[in-house]
């Protein structure tokens, strides 16, 4: 990436900025905002990717605004969120705030050594092509010098809050996601989207049932019913709730066409991603979309819709009843 970083810097209503940087990932894009605390200070809500260019987008963002910045929250430990938490610290000399079990997985996913292994029991578990494996864990390491979190971040988790907006814990896309939430107003991360829906993984960071935890979030905001979602990419949601059902029931279909896979024989959740997703993905998206595989097979074999089958020395299988 040069100096010249690809970005937009918008006013969405009188307290919240949104700053969109383009992404040369499996995403082209993500929002970070700017949204005011009971203080008058600002809050920054994520923090992209610390790309070369990156610090000038930030110096030019930060200089538009009538109030210092006096803290920097990160929803979750994925790199187009909490990318660029370090710089923007470095910037502002606000604090950074994370979620308590958020920051173990942030370290797992972005701090030596662990990041060089962290899927490798998991894919060969499932049978997943080394190769491949190997490309995926290769573009890791290419974006890791860019992955800028924060080393030492205020721990904080569901119950209290920053300067003003309440903190809520909502799993499933991340296992420690958090988001922000004052008068209706959510400060959604990767909770919600529209258009598309976020990718719920089975990882090492996940744990064992992911999807569930999901389907407990997206209960969760049809409950709470805000007024407006401000979501990580894409457009803002104006009726969360409804958006949270239409989700919900993607994934009821998505979990009928993963049974359905199993109908051509027993499978291991490597396969069953060519089967549930397209056949010619890059590696990184092949990996993601063999975690969404397993999410939902798992969640199946959870609740005896199917059969997890494992044996010593090979993959593990799934088959129908």
């Amino acid at each position: 990436m040069s100096a010249g970083l690809p970005h937009t810097f918008q006013e969405l209503g009188a307290d919240i900025r949104q700053l969109t940087f383009q992404l040369p990932l499996g995403i082209d894009h993500v929002h970070c905002y700017f949204v005011r605390g009971a203080s008058g200070a600002w809050i920054v809500v994520d923090t992209a990717v610390a790309y070369p260019g990156a610090e000038a987008v930030w110096r030019e963002a930060i200089a538009r605004l009538d109030a210092p910045v006096g803290h920097i929250f990160v929803t979750h430990y994925h790199p187009d969120h909490v990318g660029g938490a370090d710089l923007v610290h470095e910037l502002t000399g606000a604090p950074v705030i994370e979620g308590d079990r958020d920051f173990q997985a942030c370290l797992a996913a972005w701090a030596p050594p662990t990041r060089t292994h962290r899927f490798a029991g998991l894919l060969d578990a499932h049978g997943f092509d080394p190769a491949i494996a190997a490309a995926a864990q290769a573009a890791d390491e290419l974006l890791a010098p860019n992955i800028r979190y924060h080393p030492n971040p205020t721990l904080t988790r569901e119950g209290e809050s920053v300067d003003g907006w309440e903190v809520l814990h909502l799993p499933g896309h991340a296992a420690g996601h958090l988001v922000l939430i004052r008068e209706g107003v959510m400060i959604s991360g990767d909770v919600l989207l529209n258009r598309i829906t976020p990718n719920v993984s089975r990882d090492a960071q996940s744990g064992d049932d992911p999807l569930a935890r999901y389907f407990e979030t997206l209960e969760r905001i049809a409950m709470l019913a805000p007024t407006r979602a401000y979501p990580g990419h894409g457009s803002v949601i104006d009726d969360p709730a409804r958006r949270a059902t239409e989700i919900r029931l993607h994934h009821d279909e998505r979990l009928a066409v993963t049974r359905g896979t199993l109908d051509a024989g027993p499978m291991t959740a490597y396969e069953a991603s060519f089967l549930v997703f397209a056949q010619d993905l890059p590696p990184t998206l092949r990996r993601f979309a063999f975690l969404e595989t397993l999410a939902h097979l798992e969640y199946l074999a959870n609740r005896g819709k199917i059969v997890r089958v494992e044996s010593t020395g090979h993959p593990v299988v799934y088959r129908n009843l």
